[in-house]
């Protein structure tokens, strides 16, 4: 599992702008290994609550949020991200778990059982499905072939 902690601000660029700073970034930094030419698409599923909860309070503004969702960045990548992302205000906190794409496919019908047997961060992801009654009507069914 790894953990990340940061402070995201976000700022608004014009155009022009924008390529200035991507042009001066390009000296300092590198492309990650998912990028090509044309950068690359990212793949994700948000789970909710039955309510909604965590889509209202990004509609409506509020400081504390959470995020869970299951992230590819290619196609035919073997293994998925299951992550939580808790955020309050400009900190937050993101965790990440590789797993693999059969478990992700589980996810996806909604059989959860597999997160039991993981180490405490899965099982806490277990409870968090739970307690917040992530359920089938939560999320359209997505045919594998397309995950």
């Amino acid at each position: 599992m790894e953990g990340f902690y940061r402070k995201e601000i976000k700022y608004a660029l014009s155009q022009v702008d924008f390529l200035r700073l991507r042009k001066t970034l390009e000296n300092y930094m590198e492309y990650d290994t998912f990028s090509g030419i044309n950068g690359y698409k990212v793949r994700s599923l948000y789970f909710d609550s039955i309510d909604d909860r965590d889509l209202y309070d990004k509609l409506d503004g509020t400081m504390e949020k959470r995020k869970v969702r299951l992230r590819i960045y290619s196609y035919d990548a073997p293994t998925a991200n299951l992550e939580y992302k808790c955020k309050s205000g400009s900190d937050s906190i993101k965790r990440k778990l590789k797993i693999t794409r059969a478990e992700a496919q589980m996810m996806i019908n909604c059989d959860y059982d597999f997160c039991c047997s993981m180490r405490s961060f899965g099982q806490n992801f277990t409870h968090a499905f739970i307690d917040r009654r992530l359920f089938a009507e939560n999320h359209r069914r997505i045919p594998p072939d397309r995950l």
